[in-house]
């Protein structure tokens, strides 16, 4: 099973919370919900669990508590109201114990008639407008918000996350009554950000950024990556936001951890399509007011002296289609770009740093059909750079995996089967028919290898 979020909430709640259970499920978010034929969603929530018939409700939900990847806690009025079951009181506070509590907030509470005991947590609330935007595009935005919070957590192995190791959980699990086994197996992270090193982009990522970092630049870096739809252009990003970035941050002094935010990009619409080049500002200030949001400022002023005060990293992620990419394209991330260059970050003491993926469709021919179109878009970026002094960098495009990134992922990650064994299954794949050359696949083609290697028998260990 993988790291799936226990959603606690008050049962008053149910009807108010299908649209958000879906947002979640639509997003790949693996959900344990106690019963979920009550939102009407039947059994699309078993993949990540639910109390089954005839079985002692209580102990399902402790025991879904404890193989969680994270609490989300629902706070509204009911579950914020001091009638609320102890229940859930318990599973709010496993979750701050644990270290994996994320808060979202579905109706608007006055800060005076908030409980004291959830006064204390950031909450991601649902409810707030955003200046600037309509509020279908506000709750939008934080909806998103809170879908990248919520992988952070399925990002992390689950042997790092394990509540038993806490002198309080395990305070915590004796109160409920279960104590959990503290030698449980160690797995695998998700495969596909991690599952190849992806060394070239790596190198080249790192070398410019330690040189701007050598060179005491406050300006923002800017760094574009472009990768067909089996390259896993966003995989990528996941790749640098969880490890190669706070590694470097952490060699040179700062702190490893990074203030991530993914902005929603104006595409073209084939129906809609964008608007005039008059109403670029318009668009740019819509992007701004993202970035505003993330550190909860209204103004630029506001948003250069949160960044000098800021004690993390920034790293902000755009992604579109290579199709999208044209007249207006080029003007709004030329406004953008230039806007970035232009703040003052004299007395920010952490990088701020923009990854720009753009994505293409997979295969060969396709591959040939665009490749006018990555050069145009390489140019773009170039002379934008250089028009206005900016620091942006086009990393090596991404290419599918070869075994030799699959090997390094094993000797890595991988503990709990027999590697040498693993090695062999998975070598059958990558070499053509007859057993004569070796081939590259895609991710998606690797990582189903992987899945099934790691499923087989023969390459465990026993843990007896």
């Amino acid at each position: 099973m993988g790291r799936y979020v226990f959603v606690s909430h008050a049962n008053e709640d149910k009807p108010k919370l299908k649209v958000l259970i879906e947002v979640l499920l639509d997003a790949g978010i693996e959900l344990w919900i106690d019963r979920p034929e009550e939102l009407g969603l039947g059994e699309r929530l078993l993949d990540g669990g639910r109390i089954k018939s005839g079985v002692d409700w209580q102990q399902e939900i402790r025991r879904g508590l404890e193989h969680a990847g994270c609490v989300l806690f629902v706070l509204s009025r009911a579950s914020n109201s001091s009638t609320r079951s102890d229940e859930l009181f318990r599973e709010f506070e496993y979750g701050k114990i644990s270290k994996k509590l994320v808060v979202a907030q579905i109706e608007p509470i006055d800060r005076a008639e908030l409980n004291p005991f959830f006064r204390i947590r950031q909450a991601i609330d649902l409810t707030k407008p955003i200046s600037g935007i309509s509020s279908q595009a506000a709750m939008q935005a934080r909806q998103e918000v809170l879908v990248e919070r919520l992988r952070e957590f399925s990002m992390i192995d689950g042997s790092e996350n394990q509540p038993q190791c806490d002198p309080d959980i395990t305070k915590w699990h004796a109160s409920a009554g279960q104590i959990g086994d503290a030698n449980s197996v160690r797995r695998p992270p998700r495969l596909l950000p991690y599952l190849t090193n992806r060394y070239e982009q790596q190198r080249h990522f790192t070398r410019v950024l330690q040189a701007e970092l050598d060179r005491g630049n406050s300006r923002p870096i800017t760094f574009v990556a472009t990768g067909s739809t089996d390259d896993c252009v966003d995989s990528f990003a996941e790749q640098v936001r969880y490890m190669r970035l706070p590694a470097i941050l952490k060699s040179n002094g700062f702190a490893p951890d990074v203030l991530y935010r993914r902005l929603q990009w104006p595409i073209h619409d084939a129906h809609v399509g964008l608007p005039s080049d008059n109403n670029l500002g318009y668009l740019l200030e819509d992007v701004k007011s993202q970035l505003y949001d993330t550190l909860a400022v209204r103004s630029t002023a506001d948003f250069e002296k949160k960044l000098a005060d800021t004690s993390v990293s920034c790293l902000f992620h755009v992604g579109f289609g290579l199709a999208d990419w044209q007249g207006l394209q080029r003007g709004l991330m030329l406004l953008w770009l230039q806007w970035l260059s232009q703040l003052d970050l004299s007395l920010a003491r952490h990088p701020i740093i923009t990854l720009i993926s753009v994505e293409y469709p997979s295969g060969f021919f396709r591959r040939l059909w665009y490749r006018r179109a990555l050069n145009r878009i390489r140019l773009d970026f170039r002379a934008n750079s250089s028009e206005f002094g900016a620091a942006v960098y086009a990393l090596p495009e991404l290419r599918t995996v070869r075994f030799a990134d699959v090997e390094q992922w094993i000797r890595e990650y991988v503990e709990n089967v027999d590697r040498e064994v693993l090695r062999r299954l998975l070598r059958q794949h990558f070499v053509r028919k007859l057993g004569w050359g070796e081939r590259r696949l895609s991710m998606y083609e690797a990582a189903e290898a992987v899945k099934s290697a790691l499923v087989n028998p023969t390459v465990r260990i026993g843990t007896s």
